[in-house]
């Protein structure tokens, strides 16, 4: 009787275990860098109706955005909108902005059933007056499926050109500085 118990549970988690969903992580990974993109390029198109289809609309869609320039943490949906208005605002500072674009690379990207993160550089370019312009950043994103399709619930964008500058600035700062004052400092 007990063999046949154990051999009846065997079957089972067998069974529950081989039922379960096979995730193609390959193609799950190209369809998650297909929307992190698809999204980056409404954003930079100022287009916020595709923008928001690859959004999770509901109160815990967060944005986090930390840079030299600013710091700013957004949660739910209806906050994220309000941000989004201004920035595609006529009179933003992205009107300034020519032909802006990204390259990306280095993804990293950690797949659920129904869930995933990833990590990722981006260099964002544009072109003001004469100049081009690049602000290089490490992002993340957390996606959920919704209705089978992936959706971004997370978004954070930690700028790396700023803090570069400014040790930069620093650097350049110390060695303009008299020697006197070196001196002074090193006593």
């Amino acid at each position: 009787m007990k063999t046949n118990l154990f051999v009846l549970l065997i079957l089972a988690v067998l069974a529950a275990t081989a039922c379960q969903e096979q995730i193609d992580v390959d193609k799950e990974k190209e369809a998650i860098i297909a929307v992190v993109n698809a999204e980056s390029n409404a954003y930079l198109a100022r287009d916020f109706e595709t923008l928001s289809s690859y959004m999770v609309q509901d109160s815990l869609h967060i944005q986090l955005y930390a840079s030299k320039w600013n710091f700013e943490y957004v949660v739910g949906w209806e906050d994220a909108v309000e941000g989004y208005k201004k920035d595609f605002a006529n009179d933003s500072a992205w009107n300034k902005m020519k032909n802006p674009r990204l390259e990306r690379k280095n993804y990293y990207i950690k797949v659920y059933p129904q869930s995933a993160w990833a990590v990722f550089k981006t260099i964002y370019k544009w072109d003001e007056d004469t100049i081009t312009h690049k602000w290089k950043v490490i992002e993340t994103r957390f996606l959920e499926k919704v209705d089978g399709e992936w959706k971004i619930t997370y978004v954070n964008n930690v700028s790396k050109t700023g803090y570069e500058e400014q040790e930069k600035e620093k650097e350049a700062a110390k060695a303009a500085e008299p020697k006197e004052e070196k001196e002074e400092k090193a006593e």
